[in-house]
């Protein structure tokens, strides 16, 4: 009996002791509200052309401007609103103003009409806004010319 007492004991100490795993769940919640976010790039430079009769990125030695929209969900469009008139002209000319814009990215788009809108996808679009200023009647004077075009995202 007594050497039943000492196998019992030594198989105790050698059998393995098993323990239950346990198991907690974490759950994660979330959400995304949908937004529309500018960030304006680079300005964009107006040239005359030869007859200066036409102020416009769109001309030999201009540039246009640039931004990017991060459009998060799908109801989002663009369009860029050109302005009525100069912030700063060295003589006060009823120019005719017109806007227009090209898209690349998400949304991608060519020579768009900036009172146009178009529809942008969930993401990141870069666009390139142009803006022309016409004289009515002979050439722009020599000074500095400033304007200024609102994109939108709405």
């Amino acid at each position: 009996m007594k050497n039943l007492f000492k196998v019992t004991a030594v198989l105790a100490v050698l059998t393995p002791v098993h323990a239950n795993a346990v198991t907690g769940n974490i759950p994660f919640n979330g959400s995304v509200s949908a937004s529309c976010a500018i960030t304006v790039g680079s300005s964009g430079t107006i040239t005359p052309n030869a007859t200066y009769s036409e102020l416009s990125s769109a001309n030999a030695g201009g540039a246009p401007g640039t931004a990017s929209i991060l459009a998060i969900g799908t109801s989002w469009n663009v369009s860029a609103d050109a302005p009525s008139s100069f912030s700063t002209e060295p003589v006060t000319t009823a120019s005719t103003f017109s806007a227009s814009y090209d898209l690349s990215g998400v949304t991608t788009a060519a020579s768009v009409p900036g009172s146009t809108t178009t529809s942008l996808g969930n993401g990141t679009t870069n666009v390139s806004v142009n803006l022309t200023a016409a004289h009515p009647s002979g050439s722009y004077q020599a000074g500095t010319y400033a304007a200024t075009v609102v994109l939108r995202c709405e």
